[in-house]
């Protein structure tokens, strides 16, 4: 039951980004879902993500005793509106089909080459890093707020939290030196 709740929905996507409207829901859900349990997760935990799902569920993410947490789900959003995006690039561009990868097109728009649609798609992931950033702040300047947040999640967003966040190479650690130092003392 609980497991199913999207922490956001395809109007506030649409809302904020460029995204046009005619964009099919089943690859908009198929990409707010990836986004949230996977990238969403691997910065909130488990827990946090179980309880924002829980709050929303019960419909008491806006009561006065639960305004963190509303606050990071704001946050969430804006991190899920360009993931979203980000996914949505290739989902939209190649579709898996019985005749095999198929690249799609109509008769009055041109398809854009791969270089560009990866072009793109790294503009949209320069957004969602800056708001994975921002949420990662937000959730160390309030950990002591929000139980569910782990020493251990707390670790993993400060050794991150200077890094390039969407490249598959460890840089090692901040970009920083000055932060370094901040870091260490947090």
């Amino acid at each position: 039951m609980v497991s199913e709740i999207l922490l956001t929905n395809e109007n506030y996507i649409r809302g904020i980004t460029n995204i046009d409207n005619n964009i099919q829901s089943k690859y908009l859900l198929s990409a707010i879902r990836e986004s949230q349990e996977i990238n969403l997760q691997e910065i909130i935990g488990t827990p946090m993500l179980k309880k924002l799902k829980e709050l929303i569920y019960t419909g008491t993410i806006g009561d006065n005793e639960n305004i963190v947490y509303k606050s990071l789900l704001d946050e969430c959003q804006l991190f899920l509106a360009y993931s979203t995006i980000v996914k949505l690039c290739l989902i939209t561009s190649v579709k898996i089909s019985n005749g095999g990868l198929q690249q799609t097109s109509d008769e009055n728009l041109t398809v854009l080459n791969v270089e560009d649609t990866f072009t793109l798609q790294e503009h949209y992931q320069q957004k969602a890093d800056f708001f994975a950033k921002r949420l990662q702040g937000y959730i160390l300047d309030n950990k002591a707020d929000l139980p569910e947040i782990s020493e251990q999640t707390c670790n993993g967003i400060r050794a991150t939290l200077h890094s390039a966040a969407s490249t598959n190479v460890f840089l090692g650690g901040a970009r920083n030196p000055a932060r370094i130092k901040k870091n260490r003392l947090l």
